[in-house]
C-alpha cells in the first residue's frame, strides 16, 4: 500500500458518478450512480447476459453515454476484456475494427 494515499470510506449510497440519458422523451437526464450500481451491473449481466472471463466485448457508443460506465464495469467485475475503438463507430475503420475481433477473438457486441 502506498504511503501518499489512503482509502476515503464511504457508504454504500455514495454518488460515484452522474450519467446521462436523454431517454425516450429526448430531454436529456442526470441518472446518479452510487456504490452499489456497478455491483448490480456486474451481476446483471453474469445472470442475464452471461458475460464471463473468455468474452470480449465492444460497444459501438460513447463511453459518456449511460451504456458506457454499464459497459465497462460489467466486464470489469466479471474479468471479460473491454474492446475500445479510438473514433467514430460509423466509418470503414469501425467495422475493420469489429470484423478483426470477430474473426480472431470471437468479439461479443
Amino acid at each position: 500500500r502506498s504511503p501518499m494515499y489512503s482509502p476515503v470510506y464511504q457508504s454504500a449510497d455514495a454518488l460515484i458518478n452522474i450519467l446521462f440519458s436523454s431517454g425516450t422523451t429526448g430531454e436529456p437526464k442526470a441518472i446518479p450512480w452510487t456504490q452499489l450500481c456497478p455491483i448490480r451491473c456486474g451481476a446483471d449481466t453474469w445472470a442475464n447476459l452471461d458475460v464471463r472471463p473468455k468474452d470480449i466485448s465492444c460497444l459501438p457508443t460513447n463511453l459518456g453515454w449511460v451504456m458506457g460506465p454499464i459497459q465497462l464495469f460489467s466486464c470489469f467485475l466479471n474479468g471479460a476484456t473491454l474492446a475500445l475503438y479510438h473514433g467514430s463507430p460509423l466509418g470503414r475503420g469501425f467495422c475493420k475494427f469489429v470484423q478483426v475481433w470477430l474473426n480472431l477473438h470471437h468479439l461479443l457486441i
